[in-house]
């Protein structure tokens, strides 16, 4: 029998053998196996553009003998070497890459340099009094999670291969710490979770080393809560979330305050932390109640902080018929139809009817100070939203993205229905200059560099609902969120929001970027967003600034050379005098560019 003509059989057969090891080789530990996996022709994109993994259907096949869990060689179709990494073949994640030079030895050596760089890295951009340590593939470390509550580690190990190194990196994670002066009393494993199934594992959770106990008090913020790192959510209590906790403080001086899926409390207290009169978190579970009204003692805030346990879809109606009004100004609440949906189709239109918001109002301009609420509100808006399992539709395909917009310009010229392509020379040679640059997001996401995440895409001014007292209620006109990169609500706002000028101002003497607004924008969105935000997204905010009058210069002009087909006007030169509007904010955003970058830095 001959393999070669069908690699994808040929790999079936070898994933076979490899299962039938003798007992003796299966029960090796930390085995470096001889074998080599192969790419078919072609695969292999999301390892090549930095990516960790490689699937099943990306394999043409297996040589050499293995155990699960073993590290293997990794090439691709033509035989160039790849790297190292971890092989399951009981998983469609076939291979987790440790290492791209295929000459690495994989030892403890190997490893304890991963920790000592996640450690070190933790200290530069984050308080380690408790944080994640270890956060898997974003240390290079795949499958393998870390977090650190004061003197106690919670571990998570989620992939067969790490699993086997999981007591050797605790032991490695204790030693670097120590060096700082940190002594970890004890250790949790928290992989009780569904995923580790499909790796051939089950879940499991209990101690690592001696017992201790689980119950740990931890401060954050400034404000104390007592984590239960054995029976809490996931591994206790959601880390990624400290800034997001900080940015609410800000918020909540004097106000009354509802802190819905409150958990272990910790909006809630630090909403209380910051003077908030009167706070009520509300949680489906006792056990979170209970120990959110435990933290609330701690801090002595038992006073103006309660817990209640309580459904919140159940508790928002009952709250209502006793005249709490503040919920509606706060949450967009929609009304079902006949039909019991939140929307009414006529055979033709989409429709549907949300409650009033009373004593609110909106802007068409903001000062320094809206801006920073504004840009705390969004920031919040997609911190929220970070994480959510369901992925998203695309509301309206294409809507921010600049290489579509630039073919939809190309064309337009291309056609010159209106005969007006002479004219509008000037504009159409600036922007296929300044092309390649402002096409770079969608470039960075095909190379798996720059991630798409849920987003407003509509961040107007005019779409927050401001109180009486100027701040934030609620973010409203939701009908674009959607997936796209975080460039859209951040540059978005500042087209608008930072323009000195009209959108189509004929005066461009008026039109300039102001900083003082985008400074404000800026450091309120990095305060809630930043918990999230990937070093790539921030080092291109100044992009996203200069993106949207870009984007929406090349969309006027577009529209312009059609004939003015798509945007409504009010004389024949409307578009062209738009254009040329957004031209010269995009002109004074290139000039800001590195004070933006310097500010953004002084930021994090």
């Amino acid at each position: 029998m001959t393999f070669s003509q069908n690699p994808w059989k040929h790999w079936q057969i070898e994933k076979l053998c490899a299962t039938m090891l003798p007992k003796s080789q299966k029960q090796r530990s930390s085995a470096m196996s001889l074998a080599v996996v192969t790419l078919k022709k072609g695969e292999g994109r999301l390892l090549k553009s930095g990516g960790m993994w490689i699937f099943d259907n990306e394999v043409a096949s297996i040589m050499g003998s293995f155990v699960n869990g073993d590290i293997v060689l990794v090439h691709d179709f033509d035989g160039y070497p790849l790297g190292r990494g971890f092989i399951n073949t009981n998983s469609r994640i076939v291979v987790r890459l440790l290492s791209r030079d295929e000459n690495t030895v994989i030892d403890e050596e190997f490893f304890e340099k991963r920790v000592r760089d996640a450690w070190e890295y933790r200290k530069k951009v984050t308080d380690t009094s408790s944080c994640r340590v270890i956060f898997g593939e974003a240390d290079f470390l795949p499958g393998f999670i870390v977090d650190k509550f004061s003197d106690v580690l919670v571990v998570q190990s989620l992939a067969l291969g790490i699993d086997r190194y999981k007591e050797m990196l605790v032991e490695l994670l204790k030693k670097v710490l120590a060096e700082d002066g940190i002594r970890i009393c004890g250790v949790y494993e928290r992989s009780d979770v569904k995923v580790r199934k499909q790796e051939g594992m089950e879940p499991y959770k209990g101690f690592i080393g001696e017992e201790f106990p689980t119950l740990v008090e931890i401060v954050e913020n400034g404000v104390k809560y007592q984590v239960d790192v054995k029976d809490g959510q996931k591994t206790g209590f959601f880390l990624d979330q400290k800034y997001n906790r900080l940015a609410i403080q800000k918020l909540c001086r004097n106000a009354r305050v509802l802190d819905c899926f409150t958990h272990t409390g910790s909006f809630a207290l630090n909403a209380g932390y910051a003077g908030a009169k009167e706070v009520t978190g509300v949680d489906a579970s006792q056990l979170a109640v209970d120990q959110a009204t435990a933290n609330a003692a701690l801090n002595g805030l038992s006073d103006s902080v309660k817990f209640i346990c309580e459904d919140v879809f159940d508790l928002l109606p009952k709250l209502e018929e006793k005249g709490e009004k503040d919920i509606e100004r706060k949450v967009l609440h929609f009304f079902p139809a006949d039909t019991g949906k939140t929307y009414w189709h006529d055979g033709e239109s989409y429709w549907r009817v949300m409650a009033f918001i009373p004593n609110a109002r909106t802007y068409e301009t903001v000062n320094p100070e809206y801006s920073y609420y504004a840009g705390v509100a969004f920031g919040n808006f997609q911190a929220m939203l970070a994480d959510i399992p369901d992925k998203l539709g695309e509301t309206i395909p294409d809507f921010h993205n600049m290489e579509f917009r630039l073919k939809q310009l190309r064309d337009a010229v291309a056609a010159d229905a209106a005969g007006r392509v002479k004219e509008v020379r000037y504009f159409l040679d600036e922007i296929e200059r300044r092309a390649e640059e402002m096409c770079k997001a969608e470039r960075l996401h095909r190379e798996g560099k720059l991630p798409k995440r849920v987003c407003h895409c509509d961040t107007k001014v005019n779409n927050m609902m401001f109180d009486e007292s100027g701040n934030v209620l609620c973010v409203i006109d939701l009908d674009t969120v959607m997936p796209s990169f975080v460039f859209s609500d951040f540059g978005d706002f500042l087209r608008s929001g930072a323009n000195t000028g009209l959108e189509d101002d004929k005066d461009l003497a008026n039109v300039n970027f102001n900083m003082e607004i985008f400074k404000a924008f800026t450091k309120g969105y990095l305060e809630s967003a930043k918990s999230f935000l990937l070093p790539v997204e921030i080092e291109n905010l100044p992009y996203a600034a200069a993106l949207f009058p870009y984007m929406q210069c090349v969309r006027f002009l577009a529209d312009y050379i059609n004939g003015d087909t798509y945007y409504k006007i009010q004389y024949p030169e409307h578009n062209l005098v738009r254009t040329k509007a957004q031209f010269k904010l995009l002109q004074s955003v290139e000039e800001h560019t590195p004070e933006m970058q310097k500010f953004i830095a002084s930021c994090i």
